[in-house]
């Protein structure tokens, strides 16, 4: 059967193939025919378009040229891309017929949306069906195999039965073979003995030597102790007493083991005796060793302990971390031998607080904030790192000098930055490295001179630098050391723009990094040192943009307090009688004395007037040129004059050595410039002396010069202490005492 109809199969299936072949030919066929009618229609288009064209152009003049032609094709198309005004019906028209469109659209969409959805549902439902026969199918399947495995088992099972019973028979004709042959031959067969329950389980109380396991766990065990009668003293009668001996020597090794222990005993409390004796003298010793005051102390003898009393006796605050240890005299410091020759020759016999402090720091690359009173040393607590530092780098030639110096010390004023070079040059005599101050009052040319020829510290205000630096008489491209003293006065007097453009224009690449671990051993950063006198708690703000991982110094009093060495006096006098009080104080004080007022007109009123009554004084102002200041800054230090009258331009940073007394003719208007003026006797651990005229038109500072001359033990005058204005702070409201009367 199955051959009779393959042929018709074999046939149907070719007639399906023609058929195919046929439809496939007639959609190509129609595919060329649909794109030549759009193509021909195309180009009727064209003609069409171009005839109507020639048409209009025959219906008005005579036929054109070619350049014609094209030049009125042209113009219509541009007419063309005009743009067309449309009514608002016209516009109302078109947006409906938008909306119309797009709703058209959307039906569409959702139309297509549906049918999609239903031919998915109905694939879904032909896929279940699929799935359930499959399923069934399986299921048919797999009882008919387990059918057939359980068929399977059984006849095995079976068939080991049928194995076990012949050999079962086997096994008992050859038994009863064996039991005919013993009979025959006469054998006894054994009888299996049978253990009563009572014997079986009955329980022995008795020990055996092997349930022993004592004799493992201490070495007593392993012998046993015979019969000693009165611990081996007594004997037992009708045995022999020499064998009795023999075997208990139980007492006798006691009393021999009693006479060692004893020896033993009488050394080890010998022995611990005398190491008892021992430890007592050793400890009364490293006792007394340690309670000596670490100035009787090597430096490897010092301890924490020893450390923490060094800084309470020179009143020296820290904060920060890995902080190097202070400095304890110049021997012990890391300082070169030419530095030290100097040190010795300027007379400097023991450094400082601040320096104690300081240079430890600073020779050690860190920033450093220090805060430290007028008169303290902080000049020599900046410049004796810097010149080690200098030391350092190869020496400055020319060529090298094009990058510029290699430290730079900004000032706010011309006084203080003169006053700085000259300690830079004393400290640096035997080390050969120049320094150049650039400050204001100078002809700016003779300096950029000096600059170019090279100097290893540039010493200056913030003003002239800049200056330097837009006209580029000198660059900062090697500068890696700054320091900015009284940093706190320059941003009062404006110098912030400035003092931040320079830091800017030195190199940011070799800045220390902010993490702790990613800091390179024995390399070089780049270090900024500021110093003040005084340091209020705002100015600790600047240092977040300028320095990385700052040291915090501290000497004495962070608030502002002045040197202890100066002796404060206040005089409650009127105006008119001020120059008259500055005469008694002038007669009985010793030169060279600072006189300080608010005004330069005052200063120079004051000083033709003691002129005029025979002293010998000069003037120290901002209105007076930089040669003048000089002059007058030298009169008083080497003896030509007594008497300098002066503004607050001399109330920072000048040192002038032996100023016995400073006279405040005119009170400043904080206590700051108060403690700053004071702050010019009294130094380097010499006694000064400081006297303040006040007035009534003096009320804003009384109530804090009240407060700081308790504070340090001076004598406050009755009508200070008396006056209004010094029982409240100003801006604060007093309430009035309320009096209830019986």
């Amino acid at each position: 059967m199955g051959r009779s109809r393959s042929p018709r199969r074999r046939r149907s299936r070719s007639g399906s193939r023609s058929r195919w072949r046929r439809r496939d030919s007639s959609r190509d066929n129609g595919r060329e025919s649909s794109r030549r009618s759009r193509k021909r229609s195309h180009e009727d288009d064209e003609h069409r378009a171009a005839a109507q064209i020639v048409g209009e152009k025959r219906k008005g003049a005579p036929f054109e040229g070619l350049q014609a032609f094209a030049k009125r094709v042209k113009l219509q198309a541009q007419e063309q891309l005009k743009p067309v005004f449309l009514s608002k019906a016209q516009r109302q028209a078109l947006a409906l017929q938008r909306l119309s469109d797009q709703r058209k659209k959307q039906r569409e969409k959702q139309d297509e949306a549906r049918q999609a959805r239903k031919d998915l549902e109905k694939r879904t439902r032909e896929l279940d069906n699929d799935r359930d026969s499959y399923r069934r199918d399986n299921r048919f399947m797999s009882e008919r195999d387990r059918e057939r495995e359980r068929a399977h088992r059984q006849e095995s099972r079976d068939e080991r039965n049928k194995q076990r019973a012949v050999q079962k028979k086997e096994d008992i004709a050859v038994r009863l073979k064996q039991d005919i042959k013993d009979s025959y031959l006469g054998r006894k067969k054994r009888k299996k003995r049978v253990i009563p329950p009572s014997q079986k389980f009955r329980f022995s109380f008795d020990w055996e030597a092997t349930d022993d396991t004592s004799q493992d766990l201490h070495p007593l065990y392993q012998h046993r102790a015979e019969l000693a009668m009165q611990f081996g003293r007594g004997y037992i009668a009708g045995i022999d007493r020499d064998e009795q001996k023999k075997k208990n020597t139980v007492y006798d090794d006691l009393v021999k083991k009693h006479k060692i222990t004893d020896e033993h005993l009488r050394k080890d409390v010998d022995a611990k005796r005398k190491e008892r004796a021992r430890k007592e003298k050793e400890s009364k010793k490293e006792k007394r060793r340690l309670n000596r005051h670490w100035k009787e102390k090597t430096l490897s003898e010092m301890l924490p302990r020893d450390w923490r009393i060094f800084k309470e006796d020179y009143n020296i605050t820290t904060r920060g971390s890995d902080i190097p240890l202070p400095l304890r005299s110049w021997k012990e410091s890391k300082l070169p031998k030419g530095i030290l020759e100097s040190l010795r020759d300027i007379g400097y016999k023991h450094p400082t607080p601040v320096q104690r402090m300081a240079i430890p720091i600073g020779l050690s690359n860190r920033d450093v904030v220090g805060i430290a009173e007028t008169g303290s040393g902080k000049t020599a607590a900046f410049l004796l790192p810097m010149l080690v530092y200098i030391q350092t780098l190869p020496k400055m030639t020319t060529e090298v000098a094009l990058d510029g110096p290699y430290a730079l010390v900004l000032a706010p004023s011309r006084e203080l930055a003169q006053q700085i070079e000259n300690e830079c040059h004393k400290f640096s005599a035997r080390t050969g490295i120049r320094s150049a101050p650039v400050v204001g009052g100078v002809p700016i040319e003779a300096q950029a001179f000096q600059l170019r020829e090279g100097a290893e510290i540039v010493i200056a205000t913030p003003g002239r630098l800049k200056d330097c630096l837009d006209r580029r008489f000198t660059v900062l491209n090697q500068c890696n050391y700054i320091v900015l003293d009284e940093a706190d006065r320059m941003m009062e007097m404006g110098f912030q723009e400035q003092v931040t453009s320079i830091l800017d224009q030195m190199p940011s690449s070799n800045l220390r990094p902010e993490n702790p671990e990613d800091l390179v051993d024995n390399h070089q950063y780049r270090q900024t040192i500021m110093f003040s006198a005084t340091m209020p708690q705002q100015v600790e703000f600047l240092t977040k943009k300028f320095l990385r991982n700052p040291v915090f110094l501290s000497i004495g009093d962070r608030t502002g307090k002045s040197a202890d060495t100066v002796k404060q006096h206040v005089i409650f006098t009127t105006g008119p009688l001020k120059r008259k009080v500055v005469r008694e104080l002038l007669d009985r004080s010793e030169a060279p004395i600072m006189v300080f007022c608010n005004q330069k007109n005052e200063c120079d009123a004051l000083s033709r007037f003691l002129n005029d009554q025979g002293y010998n004084t000069d003037v120290l102002h901002g209105g007076k040129i930089q040669e003048v200041r000089e002059y007058a800054l030298a009169s008083l230090k080497d003896g030509t004059i007594d008497t300098l009258v002066c503004t607050n331009v001399a109330g920072r940073g000048i040192d002038i050595k032996g100023v016995t007394h400073v006279i405040n003719f005119d009170m400043p208007a904080t206590m700051d410039e108060y403690t700053h003026r004071i702050g010019r006797t009294g130094r380097a651990g010499a006694l000064g002396e400081a006297t303040s005229l006040i007035t009534n038109a003096d009320e804003d500072i009384m109530y804090e010069l009240k407060q700081k001359l308790i504070a340090t033990g001076n004598v406050v005058p009755h009508e200070l202490a008396k006056h209004p204005a010094a029982l409240a702070k100003p801006g604060t409201i007093v309430k009035p005492k309320i009096l209830f009367l019986k």
